[in-house]
């Protein structure tokens, strides 16, 4: 009898085992997910507050001329994203695990009101949610973006997927499509379609800019759940008192 009861309990006991490394690798799954993308979240605010801070980096309404090394022309965005990314490397880098950063957009909240105070155009028709999210964000190059500006009413975004061959974040949808080059990831060349001169910082008309990070997260321990998010910030900081 003891025999028979001892015998059932590792039957028992062997059933219940894959179960319960199955709930501790959902919960360690779960946890380490909600802090990456806490953290992404955290980025993209800081981001967002430094593109802000930026704006269009001294320039003034749409006659901004070429200052920077890296522009191409009068309101190249090229020295302001630059500043934003570089200011969120360092957490993209050491304070996730298992996730792989896909995509860094810095952008034109495409939304209601006072969110979306552009001195320089008329804001594109208020969409469904009016929150300060990219609305249809591409992973990758637009291409509507060759034909499709921010001054009539297209998606102002500047696309940025790091290139592994340079280890850089390269511009993937620089205007006009016919000064790309490369592909993929790597695609280089043209102007970013968020230019300066949407981005004045003048009370009391303050831009809103918003940082939107689209990343992939593999658990550590289930490898076949990878789970594909983008999490963002949209900010217009108020104005500085006198």
């Amino acid at each position: 009898m003891r025999r028979r009861q001892s015998g059932q309990s590792l039957v028992e006991f062997a059933l219940l085992v894959p179960v319960l490394v199955l709930v501790f690798l959902g919960a360690w799954t779960g946890a380490a997910l909600i802090a990456n993308s806490d953290t992404i979240g955290q980025t993209t605010s800081y981001g967002a507050q430094i593109a802000a801070s930026v704006g269009n980096v001294g320039c003034t309404g749409s006659s901004c001329t070429a200052a920077y090394s890296c522009q191409r022309a009068a309101n190249d965005p090229c020295a302001a994203d630059a500043e934003v990314i570089a200011a969120m490397e360092p957490a993209l880098q050491h304070q996730l695990s298992n996730t792989q950063v896909v995509e860094i957009d810095i952008y034109r909240p495409q939304s209601c009101g006072s969110l979306n105070p552009s001195p320089s155009t008329t804001p594109p028709p208020c969409p469904a949610t009016p929150d300060g999210a990219l609305v249809g964000a591409p992973i990758g190059p637009d291409p509507s973006a060759s034909t499709v500006g921010c001054s009539t009413g297209g998606a102002c975004v500047d696309e940025y997927r790091w290139c592994a061959a340079t280890s850089s974040w390269d511009l993937v949808d620089g205007l006009p499509a016919t000064s790309r080059s490369g592909n993929g990831s790597c695609t280089t060349g043209g102007i970013a379609p968020y230019t300066l001169d949407l981005r004045v910082q003048a009370h009391p008309s303050e831009a809103a800019i918003g940082v939107s990070i689209t990343f992939t997260f593999t658990s550590p321990g289930l490898p076949f759940f990878t789970q594909t998010d983008t999490r963002y910030t949209a900010i217009t900081l108020p104005p500085t008192a006198n």
